[in-house]
């Protein structure tokens, strides 16, 4: 497993429409409550560009567009409660719209579909000790985690490897750039994500 991922404080290295479309929620910055929207008018908007098109009909293909759509809305929604207010979701939300073209958006949601890969092996002492040495992100995750980290942590990899895959390497440097500008209780929350789905 290549070691593309390592942790810093504020950093992440690595050798379309809005996200209404994709998992369902608004994107205007307020304190009203956060709701999935519905099926077939995330499918509609998601149809408006080509981009959105390939996504749906990729779903489609991989059995059924609302079965998968509703599995990415509710894997979001219960990162997205973890992040703070509903204000703070919202104007999480609008950095993804805003700092993420529609190809990595659809790469993410993607990952989602995907889910967790059926195995795991241990990083090594060298790998573990370049995802722990960058900061407090590193440090913190590898220390809750405990005896899994070193699973986890090959987890993060070979999924960041699947999204370089699917969205290239100017999408990759798209990606790290919006998460190396979050508040590290993101960083922290979104590769609890990555490497546990939950």
């Amino acid at each position: 497993m290549s070691n593309e991922l390592v942790i810093s404080d504020q950093s992440l290295q690595v050798a379309g429409d809005d996200l209404r479309a994709g998992v369902g929620v608004g994107s205007s910055i307020s304190d009203a409550p956060i709701e999935a929207l519905p099926v077939e008018e995330s499918r509609s908007q998601m149809l408006a560009t080509s981009e959105g098109e390939k996504f749906v009909y990729g779903l489609e293909r991989m059995g059924g567009f609302k079965t998968h759509i509703q599995r990415v809305q509710s894997a979001v929604a219960g990162m997205m409660a973890d992040l703070g207010s509903e204000r703070d979701q919202r104007a999480f939300m609008a950095r993804f719209d805003n700092d993420l073209p529609e190809p990595v958006r659809y790469g993410l949601y993607e990952q989602i579909v995907i889910g967790l890969p059926t195995f795991s092996t241990p990083v090594s002492d060298e790998d573990f000790a370049k995802f722990t040495a960058g900061g407090e992100v590193g440090r913190n995750l590898a220390a809750e985690w405990g005896s899994m980290a070193r699973e986890n942590i090959y987890i993060i990899w070979m999924r960041m490897n699947y999204l370089k895959a699917r969205i290239g390497n100017d999408g990759m440097r798209i990606f790290v750039g919006w998460f190396e500008r979050l508040p590290t209780r993101s960083q922290s929350r979104i590769l609890k994500f990555i490497a546990t789905g939950k």
